[in-house]
């Protein structure tokens, strides 16, 4: 099935939905800006994925989708993780979880040490005893928002509110000396949702992978969040408390596997790389698990079940920082590169026609990326005059991606890219249709929405 471009998560699903292509429904990237927001604004919030999460929104998409048609012919609909169907807003039972990166955090023994989660401050406390720790979390006016008593080595989820919705990670004692304690906190989920009730308080609980989930990967940290698990117990919970008609779920974990070992799996050798293709395809057979699951709890013999992948994947052996040509340059605080895996957006309202050709053109010579003009951003699909792609933009090609928070300009990397052009065969995403009757199956991705609409008017009251 034919992807769009960048055919990475938020661009990608947006056409699933729309049934369009970005030029159209302005989702251009995983992570982009309007076009009129100051520099600093942008930079002020870059390392928080709650202020960016725009892209994967409903209401920062353009035009209808899939959720509007059906529910205008009668259906009743739920959305569970699934990007550009969820918004907080949002007239239908939508949800998503956004993750945070693990932590590893050093507390003196009786004393707070400070720390955030998604830019939010708080405290964490430790105190010893016969049979363990006693951790405690506190916000800025030292109220209690978590305590636990924790054993060397045994990791216990930890679940606070935040300003926007609730937390989950594991924390693991991984160490202590008679002053001193060494913490390891997960990879952990907040839970955003158009109804904070319908899932109660303890939304986010199971969300987090207790231990590092892809070792050898990318990441020897990273903690599988949301876990498949968790993924299909909010999707059962969904469909006991709404009763959609139609239900849209995703399980990224796929994404994942995939990001974190294909490389080793396709570049490595030996007992590594079987070891990295095993892990992913025990990742695909766990979702597969699940989803087959969810089927049997229905027990519905008319129903439709379309499975999808948003895009395939690639290894990549090359990350590179264009925001380092621009410090260089001088001009960090008014320009800065957002974007994709393979294209990157200048961003910079105050810049002079004068000062974008020399950062596009400066940024070119030190990365190889190509410049892209407005009639080549229209022919791939991309909305060439557009507020949302800045004053220009750059195009990288197979294995190698834009990485826009790297110290440096250049890094050598094992990894692997969900963006690169639809060209690409690799780029190609999957489907598969189980229906009691004859379906089309989609060629390209933005066929799904008619695909979507057909099976329910086959199917609906």
């Amino acid at each position: 099935m034919a992807t769009v471009f960048p055919s990475s998560t938020a661009p990608a699903h947006a056409s699933m939905v729309s049934g369009t292509l970005p030029s159209l429904h302005g989702i251009i990237g995983n992570r982009f800006w309007f076009g009129n927001e100051s520099v600093g604004d942008i930079r002020n919030v870059l390392s928080n994925p709650v202020s960016t999460l725009h892209p994967y929104r409903a209401s920062c998409r353009l035009g209808d989708s899939v959720a509007d048609s059906l529910r205008a012919a009668g259906a009743r609909i739920a959305a569970v993780h699934f990007p550009s169907l969820f918004d907080e807003r949002s007239e239908y039972f939508s949800m998503y979880s956004v993750y945070s990166p693990a932590q590893q955090l050093s507390v003196i023994i009786d004393e707070t040490v400070p720390f955030t989660i998604f830019d939010w401050p708080y405290r964490m406390s430790v105190t010893a005893g016969r049979g363990g720790f006693t951790v405690e979390v506190t916000d800025t006016d030292d109220m209690p928002v978590w305590d636990a008593q924790i054993r060397l080595g045994s990791p216990t989820e930890l679940l606070i509110p935040t300003p926007v919705g609730r937390f989950a990670a594991h924390v693991t004692v991984t160490g202590a000396s008679r002053q001193e304690v060494f913490i390891f906190l997960g990879t952990g989920t907040l839970v955003l949702s158009s109804d904070d009730n319908l899932l109660g308080p303890s939304a986010a609980w199971g969300s987090s992978s207790p231990a590092p989930s892809y070792p050898g990967g990318v990441d020897d940290f990273f903690c599988e969040t949301p876990s498949e698990n968790w993924v299909f117990t909010t999707a059962r919970q969904v469909i006991e408390r709404t009763e959609p008609d139609v239900l849209f779920v995703r399980f990224n974990q796929a994404d994942h596997a995939q990001e974190h070992l294909f490389w080793q799996a396709v570049r490595g050798a030996g007992e590594a790389a079987v070891t990295a293709r095993n892990k992913i395809f025990s990742v695909y057979d766990a979702i597969e698990a699940r989803v087959q699951e969810l089927v049997a709890d229905i027990g519905n013999p008319n129903l439709v079940v379309l499975t999808l992948s948003d895009h395939g994947i690639d290894y990549v052996e090359e990350h590179l920082n264009p925001n380092v040509v621009v410090e260089d340059l001088g001009l960090a605080e008014r320009a800065v590169f957002q974007g994709d895996s393979n294209i990157a957006f200048l961003y910079g309202p105050s810049l002079t026609s004068r000062e974008v050709d020399s950062i596009l053109q400066t940024t070119s010579c030190a990365t190889g990326a190509s410049r892209v003009g407005s009639a080549k951003l229209n022919k791939i699909g991309l909305p060439g005059l557009s507020p949302r792609v800045g004053r220009g933009a750059l195009l990288l090609g197979a294995h190698r991606e834009f990485s826009y928070g790297l110290p440096g300009l250049h890094r050598t990397v094992r990894s692997a890219s969900h963006g690169a052009g639809i060209e690409y065969p690799t780029m190609a995403a999957a489907s598969a249709i189980t229906a009691p009757f004859e379906l089309e199956r989609p060629q390209r991705i933005t066929d799904v929405r008619r695909i979507v609409e057909q099976a329910w008017i086959r199917t609906g009251p």
